[in-house]
């Protein structure tokens, strides 16, 4: 009997039965919640390591105050690791005979980053571990920290999840509800929508470094920045939920916590003196004003709670990364008003935040603006985005869109973008009789998928995105050299227009044609298909190249640019 054929037996209420267990372990693990988060502490961890660290009989007065300040020679041997593992689970270093020994052994030696077994792995790389029968404790600090943050994360996944695997969804599911595929390692957690998932990361925001002095007014949009990323290269075939084991083990789940500080003060900078920033507008009308004594000035007008003005730190209080710590902020008289220029208030770490000119003064490490969680680099895509929305409507039209990356892309590609992926209207305007259909225009998340798409092409999902764009026949499984070859003239056409070629030295849509068909090596030489694409293992090329004129030319270019940055090293 077929798996589908079986399936179909199962009683309905079977499935309701199953949909209650999840329920039942999501309850289960709201229950314990606070005794798994004390069990996977990393400050809990440090001091239980320092309290059992093996201490040498004949240490010297200098290594005695090494381990005491937590240095490099900081060792542990067994009876410490299984010490501090026996606290860290049962709240005692002592193995009592009370009954719950046996079951205390089991969980001891199954754990999966607390059992013998992980300190007998350190043992093996460690290089004088046999001498002593210790290991160094400060890289089993960091591995057991990084598994202990991956596991609240994963129970707060699993509480954030709404969506039922598809083995235990009710039968018939709606064809437009959201879909899990169950997980090989954990076939009973929940799935996750844009919903959820949008609600996990605002959950993090405050130990994401610089993204938690965001302004408030930027939070949906940051969600929106943040989660469109993990729905586009995780869920690529649209199924509107991502299962939990595929999101942990995404390059997606790394980036993001490339930005995570377990502990709040460490995500917390201290913003230096001369730092451009804001503060709420109700703020400054309600603190105490320092440093003026001249009260015969305008009034100023409460507005909006919301509001922002935008000032200059001239100093704080302590080391300036805790959220009490006053700072002391100059207003800018363009921000309030000439009367009110000078104006310093007091304002706590908590209320300041923070600007594109704040990173004038915060170092590259701290910016990190090759993250795509970075608040500067969301920034600088939603800036990107208003900037081509002309008439301020929040959507683009298909004119608009076009100036994308300063008109790189061809009419014909930023055509087919709306064609197949904006939804609406009828493109092209008018109608049967009276009525005008108004053209499609895209919204901010439509824009985060083509960026997303574009800057990472070499992904599965990106190709699958840009494969439709050059599918003009629509037939999904190939594409014509017709085809290709309207692409390619569009590419030559735009070389000229653009003036990065001439008239009389330019190089013709056949040829461009030519060099892409060489580099994919097609089976068939009147159509490319995906496999084709997938064995010259240059698709992340060969899709931009036919959709954007300028990565043409920087690809054509490539030889001279390589010449001239050797002549230039030679030459230094």
């Amino acid at each position: 009997m077929k798996f589908t054929e079986y399936s179909s037996t199962i009683p309905k209420m079977r499935s309701a039965a199953n949909v209650l267990q999840l329920e039942a372990k999501r309850m289960y693990l709201r229950y314990r919640v606070k005794e798994l988060y004390a069990n996977a502490d990393p400050g809990k961890l440090w001091s239980l390591l320092l309290t059992h660290r093996y201490k040498r009989s004949s240490a010297t007065s200098g290594e005695a105050n090494a381990d005491d300040n937590g240095g490099e020679d900081l060792r542990l041997d067994y009876g410490g690791f299984r010490a501090v593992a026996y606290e860290l689970m049962f709240g005692t270093s002592d193995d009592l005979d009370d009954g719950r020994r046996h079951i205390r052994k089991e969980h001891y030696f199954q754990h999966p980053f607390l059992s013998p077994g992980v300190f007998l792995e350190f043992g093996k790389m460690s290089e004088d571990s046999e001498s002593d029968g210790t290991i160094s404790a400060v890289p089993l600090y960091a591995y057991i920290a990084k598994r202990m943050l991956l596991f609240r994360l994963r129970v707060e996944l699993e509480l954030c999840g709404s969506v039922a695997p598809t083995l235990h969804s009710a039968s018939p599911t709606p064809v437009d509800a959201p879909r899990c595929t169950p997980s090989l390692t954990a076939p009973q957690s929940n799935g996750l929508t844009v919903e959820d998932l949008e609600g996990f990361i605002a959950d993090l925001i405050p130990n994401l470094r610089i993204v938690r002095d965001m302004p408030p007014w930027m939070l949906p949009y940051y969600l929106c920045h943040a989660s469109r990323k993990f729905f586009f290269l995780c869920d690529p075939r649209g199924t509107g939920a991502i299962n939990i084991d595929t999101l942990m083990k995404s390059d997606v789940f790394s980036e993001l916590l490339r930005l995570y500080e377990s502990d709040l003060q460490d995500a917390t900078i201290a913003f230096p003196a001369g730092t451009v920033v804001e503060i709420p507008k109700q703020r400054f009308v309600d603190v105490a004003l320092v440093n003026h004594s001249d009260h015969n000035i305008a009034p100023i007008d409460d507005g909006d709670e919301e509001e922002l003005i935008r000032g200059i730190v001239e100093g704080h209080d302590n080391e300036g990364n805790v959220l009490s710590d006053m700072y002391r902020i100059r207003v800018e008289g363009e921000s309030i008003g000439a009367d009110h220029a000078g104006l310093v208030v007091a304002v706590p770490r908590a209320c300041v935040y923070w600007t594109v000119h704040t990173s004038d003064s915060l170092s590259p490490e701290l910016l990190a603006q090759d993250n795509w969680f970075s608040l500067p680099l969301m920034h600088r895509v939603y800036e990107h985005f208003t900037s081509l929305d002309a008439d301020g409507d929040g959507v683009l039209t298909e004119i608009e869109f076009a100036r994308y990356s300063n008109d790189s892309y061809t009419p014909l590609a930023v055509h087919r973008v709306f064609e197949c992926y904006v939804s609406g209207g009828s493109g092209g305007g008018g109608g049967d009789g009276d009525v005008d259909i108004p053209p499609p225009t895209m919204d901010f998340k439509g824009f985060l998928n083509f960026v997303v798409a574009t800057e990472h092409p070499h992904t599965f999902a990106a190709k699958r995105y840009l494969w439709r764009l050059l599918d003009i026949d629509d037939t999904r499984s190939h594409i014509t050299i017709d085809a290709l070859r309207c692409f390619t003239k569009e590419v030559s056409t735009m070389l000229v227009k653009s003036g990065l070629m001439t008239e009389t030295h330019h190089i013709s849509s056949t040829s461009i044609l030519s060099e892409v068909v060489d580099m994919i090596n097609p089976s068939w030489h009147e159509h490319v298909t995906t496999g084709d694409l997938d064995r010259c293992k240059q698709h992340a090329i060969v899709l931009l190249v036919l959709l954007n004129f300028r990565s043409f030319y920087a690809y054509d270019c490539r030889e001279q640019s390589a010449a001239s940055t050797n002549d230039a090293y030679v030459g230094s």
